[in-house]
């Protein structure tokens, strides 16, 4: 797909996805988990029932109140929600000399999409609850350094197909945005079968999210990663990926649990090694990392994030 392919498939797709402009998202609780973790219930259309995020205030933030921060989203993957930054990934402790506000929304097994519904639309709206609520609800109840800049994306598995996806077509919002383990090649059977299946677990039908690809090819190409890998000039871009083969060196292999995720990753590397060649035959600056041995574990995400977040 040609780069002007890309920008008209994903302003098209963004047009008659998102609609008008969406109502404003209000928040309806405020709880502190601890000094720097809040949990926020918000109160939005994009969704059926109110929806959970957890915010995650850099070290020092109550120190300055003159001083702004950024801003970095990190959306996860399916079957894992809100809080799974905080409980499996342990956030809070990895994000302790992070000089940015994090962000953690939910998204269910949504794939960070406004799903087609075949044709009905409605909710679930987890790009429009995004892009034009998440970010404003934040920006303004934060001291945030709100422009492009200072604004980041990144997620890992399904989340990264979201950060990429979301960067590429909004990049008018996000400076930087980092894939980790990503299923960021719809255009790959395994990944496909993957975002057309998985709606099913959040009680839609098989190819609610994009429709079937035979006849929504539009819809499909104008959320893929790849397919609007040109979008991403000019951002700081990191794609990082583990093979899939057990590395017990990071604490893989103690669970069956941990070959199983092998793979799941394995499968994703390919979307990971597509992506990278886009970017690379585009000429688009990224950072590329193969780790090699590693699964779609836990161990191997927090690598991925340690990396992701020092750069």
């Amino acid at each position: 797909m040609s780069a002007v392919f890309s920008l008209i498939a994903a302003a098209i797709v963004s047009g008659y996805l998102a609609g008008a402009a969406a109502a404003d998202a209000v928040v309806t609780n405020d709880v502190a988990k601890s000094a720097r973790l809040h949990e926020l219930t918000v109160d939005t259309d994009a969704f059926t029932e109110p929806t959970k995020l957890h915010v995650f205030l850099p070290t020092g933030y109550d120190d300055d109140p003159d001083r702004r921060w950024p801003v970095t989203y990190s959306l996860a993957g399916v079957q894992n929600n809100y809080d799974s930054f905080a409980k499996v990934l342990r956030g809070e402790s990895l994000t302790a000399d992070y000089p940015s506000i994090v962000v953690s929304p939910d998204g269910n097994s949504g794939w960070w999409s406004d799903w087609y519904n075949f044709g009905e639309g409605g909710a679930p709206k987890y790009e429009t609850f995004v892009i034009d609520q998440l970010i404003p609800l934040i920006d303004a109840r934060y001291r945030t350094e709100g422009d492009r800049a200072h604004r980041a994306i990144m997620g890992i598995s399904m989340g990264g197909y979201g950060s990429m996806s979301l960067a590429a077509r909004h990049p008018d919002l996000f400076g930087s945005a980092a894939t980790m383990s990503g299923a960021v090649d719809s255009n790959l059977p395994l990944i496909s079968a993957s975002l057309s299946l998985t709606s099913t677990f959040d009680g839609g039908r098989i190819n609610a999210v994009n429709g079937n690809w035979l006849t929504q090819a539009v819809r499909w190409h104008g959320k893929n990663p790849t397919d609007l890998a040109s979008n991403l000039r000019g951002m700081d871009v990191q794609v990082r990926t583990a093979n899939g083969n057990i590395n017990t060196s990071i604490g893989e292999g103690d669970t069956i649990d941990d070959y199983v995720s092998c793979v799941v990753e394995a499968g994703v590397y390919q979307g990971s090694v597509s992506f990278n060649a886009k970017l690379d035959s585009l000429g688009v600056d990224h950072l590329w990392k193969d780790y090699g041995a590693g699964c779609h574990t836990r161990e191997n995400f927090t690598r991925e994030l340690l990396a992701t977040m020092a750069v």
